[in-house]
């Protein structure tokens, strides 16, 4: 059951990388000097979100509130950003 599991994670993680991709693209669309000058902080704000991102989920959610438990704080976390968005 676990290797069947694979090929469908591989998929939404590459789903997922493109809709980051094209939301980095759309944020930095402008002039090509802005662009220049927007990408830096965009990417630097990309980076150290995934950084907090990450330390919070490994040491405090999944400990916390277990794998399920944080998959659906991720869920309502991001239906949220969509509303707001």
């Amino acid at each position: 059951r676990q290797p069947a599991a694979l090929p469908l994670a591989s998929a939404l993680l590459l789903a997922c990388g493109g809709l980051v991709a094209g939301a980095f693209a759309v944020a930095a669309h402008g002039a090509p000097a802005e662009q220049r000058a927007r990408a830096g902080p965009l990417y630097a704000a990309d980076l150290l979100g995934g950084c907090l991102g990450s330390l919070a989920a490994g040491l405090v959610a999944i400990p916390v509130l277990g794998l399920g438990g944080t998959a659906e704080l991720a869920a309502w976390l991001a239906a949220l950003a969509l509303a707001v968005a």
